[in-house]
């Protein structure tokens, strides 16, 4: 089954408009929330790719349904996003939202790995080793 079919069989049910896959894309928007899972333990709720480890969420503008989504799907099925008050962004500035949020979410795990490493190796090494005597 090809990821189109796959979108179309969990985007159509939550959707108004059923009649096809591209018209039922028009009401979703990226609304800009995002998690990390810390392990690619998830699969994409809209194309059903498997592994996902940042989940982007999208909200139908007419049913309020929700679906967590690789931020791929976001690109390749031109899915838009909204700013801070609310407005649709053009594929470009959705583009630059998606991918800025990606960055924050890798740079937000490297920080949390920087910290336990730190962490684990306080725990291992007596502190004396750090203060000058």
């Amino acid at each position: 089954m090809s990821w189109e079919t796959r979108a179309a069989n969990n985007l159509l049910p939550l959707s108004w408009d059923k009649g096809s896959l591209s018209q039922a894309l028009r009401e979703w928007r990226y609304t800009g929330d995002y998690h990390d899972l810390e392990a690619p333990s998830a699969n994409c709720e809209l194309c059903d790719h498997p592994d996902i480890r940042y989940q982007f969420e999208i909200r139908n503008l007419h049913t309020a349904a929700r679906l967590l989504i690789g931020s791929e799907c976001i690109h390749r099925f031109g899915i838009a996003a909204t700013d801070e008050e609310g407005r649709t962004l053009d594929t470009l500035a959705t583009r630059k939202k998606v991918d800025r949020d990606r960055r924050q979410l890798v740079e937000d795990a490297r920080r949390r790995r920087l910290v336990s490493a730190l962490v684990a190796l306080a725990n291992v090494e007596p502190i004396s080793m750090f203060i000058p005597l």
